[in-house]
Order: C-alpha cells, then sequence, then structure tokens
C-alpha cells in the first residue's frame, strides 16, 4: 500500500518537472524581480509607440489658414490691401498673390474708364471712345504696382502646395500717386497753354493728342486711389475733356487739305490718302489756293534687276511733305518705299505702288487720327 502511494508520488513529481520543462523550454527557475520591471516597461514604451501612431494627424492646411487669420489682424483693411497667392512654388504663390492685387485695380479701372469716357462722348463723332479706351488700357497693364510686401509663405506638406501673404500699405501709393497727379497736371497745363495759344488748326492735334493721353493716365491714377480708400473729386477734368472733344469736329471740318503727288500713276497714292482723311472727318480743297493744309511729294518707280529671269521687279518710292499754309511750316514728312515682283513690269510696279500705299496709310492715321 504504502509503496503504491510513493508511486503514485513519484509520478507526480515528474509531472510537475515535465510541466516546468515545457512552460521555460530550460526547466523551472525563480523569477527575478528585475526581470518583472523590465517587462512593464516594454509594455509602456509599447503602448505609447501605439498610441503615438493612432495620433490625429497634423491638419496642415487649417493650420496654415489660422496662420493667415493671425496676420490678417496685424494688417487691418482700414490700413492695408491683402490677399494670399497660392502656387506649386514659392515663386508662383508669390506671383499669384501680386496678381490678384493687380487684378483687384484693373477691374476698378475698367469701370471707371468706361464712366468717364461715357461722359466726354457725343454723338457728333468726335473723339474715338475705343481708342481712348485702349490707350487707358495700355497705360494700366504697363504700369506695375509698386510698393507690394511678401510678409510670410507656407508650404502644406500634405499637397506641396505653396501659399503666400502679400499686402500693400496703402498710405504709401496714396502718397506716391498723388505725386504722380501733381506731375500730369503739370503737362496737361502746357499742352493746354499750346493748344489755346496756336492759331493754325494743325497743329492743334498734337496738343489734343497729349491731353487726352495724360488725361487716360489721370483716369487710371485716380481709379486705383478709389480702390485704396482715397477719392478724388476731378469731374472738372471730365468738362475740360468733353469740351476739347467737342471742338475736334470743328477743328477737322475747318482744315482743307490739298493733295499734290506728281507722278501718281493712277492717282493710287493719292486716293488713299484722301480716302484716310475724309473717313476721319478732313475736308479736302479742290485747289491749292483754298487749301490751309497742302500735302505733296512724288513717286519714283525703277525696275530692278534680279536672278529670276521669268519675273520682272519693280521698286517703288514714295516721298511726302506735309506744310502748313497759314505758318509756311512743315509739319509731316515720310518716305516709304516697296519691291515687288511679277511677269509683267507695270503689273510689279502696280502691286508695289498697292503696298506702299498701304503703308502710307498707317503713318497718315497716325499722325491725323483724332
Amino acid at each position: 500500500m504504502n509503496i503504491h502511494k510513493n508511486y503514485n508520488s513519484l509520478i507526480h513529481f515528474f509531472q510537475i518537472i515535465m510541466l516546468c520543462i515545457a512552460v521555460s523550454g530550460y526547466g523551472c527557475k525563480s523569477i527575478n524581480p528585475s526581470s518583472v520591471q523590465d517587462n512593464k516597461k516594454k509594455i509602456t514604451i509599447g503602448q505609447k509607440t501605439h498610441a503615438a501612431n493612432n495620433e490625429k494627424p497634423v491638419d496642415y492646411y487649417a493650420e496654415i489658414q489660422k496662420d493667415i487669420e493671425r496676420h490678417k489682424k496685424k494688417y487691418p483693411t482700414v490700413s492695408y490691401l491683402t490677399t494670399v497667392g497660392i502656387g506649386g512654388s514659392e515663386k508662383k504663390a508669390i506671383t499669384h498673390a501680386v496678381g490678384e492685387i493687380s487684378n483687384i485695380f484693373e477691374s476698378q479701372v475698367n469701370s471707371n474708364a468706361r464712366e468717364y469716357l461715357r461722359s466726354i462722348d457725343t454723338s457728333a463723332g468726335n473723339i474715338s471712345y475705343k481708342q481712348v479706351y485702349e490707350s487707358i488700357v495700355k497705360i494700366r497693364s504697363s504700369v506695375k504696382i509698386k510698393g507690394l510686401q511678401t510678409i510670410k509663405t507656407w508650404r502644406n506638406k500634405d499637397t506641396g502646395r505653396y501659399y503666400a501673404f502679400v499686402v500693400l500699405e496703402k498710405k504709401n501709393v496714396i502718397d506716391q500717386w498723388l505725386n504722380d497727379l501733381n506731375h500730369i497736371e503739370i503737362l496737361m497745363n502746357k499742352e493746354n497753354y499750346a493748344l489755346n495759344h496756336t492759331k493754325c488748326n494743325i497743329f492743334k492735334i498734337t496738343p489734343i493728342k497729349k491731353l487726352f493721353k495724360l488725361w487716360s493716365k489721370k483716369v487710371v491714377i485716380h481709379s486705383r486711389l478709389s480702390v485704396v480708400g482715397h477719392i478724388t473729386n476731378y469731374s472738372h477734368d471730365a468738362m475740360h475733356m468733353k469740351k476739347i472733344a467737342n471742338w475736334i469736329p470743328t477743328i477737322k471740318s475747318s482744315t482743307l487739305i490739298f493733295i499734290d503727288i506728281k507722278d501718281d500713276i493712277q492717282k493710287i497714292i493719292s486716293s488713299n490718302i484722301a480716302n484716310v482723311l475724309t473717313q476721319n472727318g478732313y475736308a479736302l480743297a479742290m485747289n491749292r489756293l483754298k487749301a490751309e493744309i497742302i500735302i505733296h511729294g512724288y513717286v519714283i518707280s525703277r525696275q530692278v534687276n534680279q536672278s529670276n529671269r521669268n519675273w520682272n521687279f519693280a521698286k517703288v518710292v514714295v516721298t511726302l511733305k506735309g506744310v502748313d499754309n497759314c505758318s509756311t511750316k512743315q509739319f509731316f514728312a515720310v518716305q516709304l518705299e516697296s519691291k515687288k515682283g511679277h511677269i509683267s513690269y507695270d503689273q510689279a510696279v502696280h502691286k508695289a505702288l498697292h503696298s506702299v500705299s498701304e503703308k502710307l496709310n498707317h503713318s497718315i492715321k497716325d499722325f491725323f487720327y483724332l
């Protein structure tokens, strides 16, 4: 009986040993308290790493927008114009921001230009609405806004896009543009004086053109000033320019022009000049004595030797001068030429005449067009 009991105890002892070997791989051993602490540390670090991996990602766009709003508060609209540009690079973002401010000004200039031009436009067929408007647009696009500052740029790390915060201090540009207006006013007074003290009609054309160009610049500057909150009253300018505009048809119709061109084959040059002048409101004189203006000159045509034996080439040279009978002063001079080829020499001359005539039309328009 005791033998059986001892046998069972021995079996139970060996089972405990085998269990220890199975669990530890090496056998049963005592547990070191420091290893428990190490395990606790490893678990804690693992938990933190896991938590870090599960953290909410940074919203770079939201952070940038918050910073932009903070900057806007630093640069209030009372004293600054502000804009934000976005682009694939820092340079493009800045360029876009600058463009946005320019667009604000251009939009206002376009609106004001139409309003001011309507104030001088009449049904008398005088000053060309389109011509002055295009002049204003040209001036507007050629003048850059000075004083723009790039305050800060950002990069969205998620998208790679850049943001730029650009400002324009109103006070600086107001001072600058008011000085520009004063300078233009001086130049306009000079041209007004020339216009009012010139007896001969033909010499009124140049100061009138300059006055409208200067006035166009004033429209641009006044419009820009209104964008930055500096409203100026210059209705007297519009009234004065309307007076000049109403004066233009009288100047044109009373300026009798006589055209006298020697050797003008089939009157091609003379006819084209006459058409350009009459279409622009000028009157033609039937003889030299009644004319206030005389456009005279000559046409020379000659054959040009070329290596092509099957074709004939002609060169035509036109020389013109404009003289004012009132003062006997020359006010206009031009020399143009053209070379054309054809099987027939006469046809080559004809083609060259038409070609040089088209060039001449542009020169006549440039001077006489109002």
